[in-house]
């Protein structure tokens, strides 16, 4: 197994607001599958997501869980410096919003470059030459204008696949994808999908894969993990839960939408 997230609880804290976000949820990645997390807006997909990445905000706590990675038994009691050695290398995530998970001052460039630097220290120009390489091989036609353009200065579609460029640069095992198709178009979300199918066959990497869009889970998924109110309501292989879904809350959810 790639990631095991066992028994993960999460509980926000401070300011008389004290409330469960996550309680229990237990969750698998093996080596070269796609694995969705679906449910409506609130369900607790993003956080389960962050989690993994250590990236909750200061007043979300985990109170309760373990998350296995590799050779790695709990990602959770890792050190900071050793999970930033991780995070970024070995898993990687693409935001729902690239314009605000870029910086707005500084080149797209120069940002995924910074990953090279911060991993594996080469010389200015090689780094260059990576970084333009990975714009290409997402699939952006001229890599050199991409690499010296500002976040503001390109397409929703070329952000998205230079924040793909970003995950993908230290090949990582496994990509956190959080929505990474919802402020797109029809025609550019079967480009972004089709990208991660290809990057799966050609890179042998692991997607989990948060989304609310039922259509897209059935297409892309091999599994699929359905949360409601910070909890996994269900789970299975996409074609089963999709053709006889168990639970109630699957069962309204497919109802809700055409598939």
């Amino acid at each position: 197994m790639l990631l095991t997230i066992k028994d993960l609880s999460v509980r926000v804290e401070g300011g008389g607001n004290a409330a469960q976000i996550l309680t229990g949820v237990n969750v698998s990645v093996q080596p070269g599958e796609i694995v969705a997390l679906v449910g409506a807006s609130g369900s607790g997909k993003t956080t389960t997501g962050l989690a993994v990445m250590r990236l909750l905000d200061p007043g979300l706590r985990v109170t309760s869980g373990q998350i296995g990675f590799e050779d790695q038994p709990d990602l959770l009691t890792l050190p900071p410096a050793a999970m930033r050695r991780i995070r970024g290398s070995r898993i990687s995530m693409v935001f729902q919003d690239p314009l605000s998970a870029f910086n707005p001052v500084l080149t797209v460039g120069y940002q995924i470059d910074e990953v090279f630097k911060y991993h594996a220290p080469e010389s200015g120009q090689r780094i260059r030459s990576l970084t333009e390489g990975w714009l290409e091989q997402v699939g952006i036609p001229d890599a050199r204008r991409v690499y010296s353009s500002f976040p503001h200065q390109l397409s929703g579609g070329m952000r998205q696949r230079a924040m793909i460029a970003m995950a993908m640069a230290m090949q990582p095992r496994l990509i956190i994808a959080d929505e990474p198709t919802s402020n797109l178009d029809v025609t550019l979300q079967a480009r972004i999908l089709e990208l991660f199918q290809q990057l799966r066959k050609t890179q042998e990497v692991s997607i989990l894969f948060i989304t609310h869009d039922l259509g897209i889970v059935r297409h892309l998924c091999d599994r699929v993990y359905v949360m409601n109110v910070g909890m996994v309501v269900e789970s299975g292989k996409s074609v089963e839960v999709f053709e006889a879904p168990k639970e109630e809350y699957t069962q309204k959810l497919l109802k809700a939408v055409s598939v």
